[in-house]
């Protein structure tokens, strides 16, 4: 994830799902890579072990998910989502 060309943090979105519904929330960091690609990075400070960081991954993926969709209708593109645990110091996609 080194070599961001823009970063945005803490950005508030409002959008309308497939679904027809609305849903309201923050992405931790919105980046624009040095190659003009988009990534979600969500934040989990948890205290993860190995044993239980894939189920916590999968656990998060939904609202992952919901960040990238809220991202692309932004910036007009598909957006990579990451999850990042900060215990771990390492990157889930």
């Amino acid at each position: 994830m080194m070599g961001g060309w823009r970063s945005f943090c803490e950005v508030l979105f409002v959008v309308t799902l497939a679904s027809g519904k609305r849903v309201a929330g923050t992405i931790d960091r919105l980046c624009e890579l040095a190659d003009g690609l988009w990534a979600v990075i969500d934040y989990k400070s948890d205290p993860v072990t190995p044993a239980v960081y894939a189920s916590k991954a999968e656990e998060d993926g939904l609202s992952l998910l919901v960040y990238c969709e809220a991202a692309g209708q932004l910036v007009g593109l598909e957006v990579a989502g990451w999850l990042y645990f900060t215990e771990m110091g390492d990157f889930e996609r």
